[in-house]
């Protein structure tokens, strides 16, 4: 029978394809609204910088936008995964996605993202705010120079910054044209990785509450996290950890990008094959 944890592989890919079509979406969104902002109201020069991102652009509304759009495809990832459990164990049914939990469980994966997602932007524009001024640009040409970069964290943004810098200093007689093209390819790269990472990191995330939800529901008690290929050494020190399933369903991603998947544990052993019929330690729907 194939192992569970090969096929939660299968299914992450499928997942994060869902997931980095909505948060993309929201994504261009919210880099829509900034970039106009940037345009009508970052013209004059602010004496506080974290102040002026505060008052950029009705944020508010960019992270409910951001809840509205990335929730459905949340959902479903939970209901996929939850009916997996149900698959896994051969117990009859399917995962409830509209139980208190599950719908708690939703709302905060949702904000937490948005929130997140949201803070690292603020973060970004602020530490380009400050370089611009450093150098002494003018707020017009910050808000020029802001636009493209609208989205990446403050890291992505140095990096970004420190690139043009070698670039300039490597290459004396690079044209001005020369060196935008290239940095605008590099911020372009940078984007993509960006969304990348939130994908793989969220779908992970997503995946694992309904699994572990979709496993209480149906009776087990406890999951044993299982290490993909080549694990980091941080996971490789946690494989073969086990969690109560309540606690096991924020375990996962231990780390951005982790591909780890949490084993279902009955009778005290670990199943890592999915099952023709039930456990003889399941009765009937899920019941231990």
């Amino acid at each position: 029978m194939p192992k569970i944890g090969n096929i939660l592989s299968s299914l992450m890919r499928s997942n994060e394809r869902l997931l980095r079509v909505t948060v993309r979406g929201w994504m261009d969104y919210m880099q829509k609204q900034v970039r106009r902002d940037l345009s009508e109201r970052y013209q004059k020069s602010a004496a506080s910088v974290g102040q002026a991102t505060v008052n950029l652009t009705d944020w508010e509304l960019v992270q409910s936008e951001g809840i509205r759009t990335i929730k459905p495809a949340a959902l479903e990832i939970m209901q996929t995964s939850g009916n997996a459990a149900y698959r896994h164990l051969a117990v009859a049914g399917s995962f409830d996605v509209i139980n208190v939990q599950a719908v708690r469980a939703v709302n905060k994966f949702c904000s937490k993202l948005v929130v997140g997602v949201t803070a690292k932007t603020k973060e970004g524009i602020n530490t380009y705010v400050k370089y611009g001024i450093k150098e002494g640009h003018s707020m017009p040409k910050i808000a020029r120079e802001l636009r493209p970069l609208v989205g990446l964290t403050s890291n992505q943004i140095q990096s970004i910054i420190n690139y043009r810098t070698l670039l300039t200093e490597k290459h004396p007689g690079y044209s001005a044209a020369r060196i935008d093209k290239a940095v605008m390819r590099y911020t372009n790269k940078t984007h993509r990785m960006r969304m990348e990472n939130i994908a793989r990191t969220e779908t992970a995330r997503a995946q694992n509450i309904g699994y572990c939800q979709g496993l209480e529901q149906v009776g087990v008690k406890e999951v044993e996290l299982s290490n993909a290929d080549d694990p980091c050494e941080i996971c490789a020190g946690l494989n073969g950890t086990r969690y109560k399933v309540g606690e096991g369903s924020g375990v996962i991603p231990v780390h951005p990008r982790c591909r780890c998947v949490m084993l279902p544990v009955v009778d005290n052993k670990a199943i890592s094959e999915q099952l023709k019929k039930p456990h003889p330690k399941l009765r009937k729907f899920g019941v231990l």
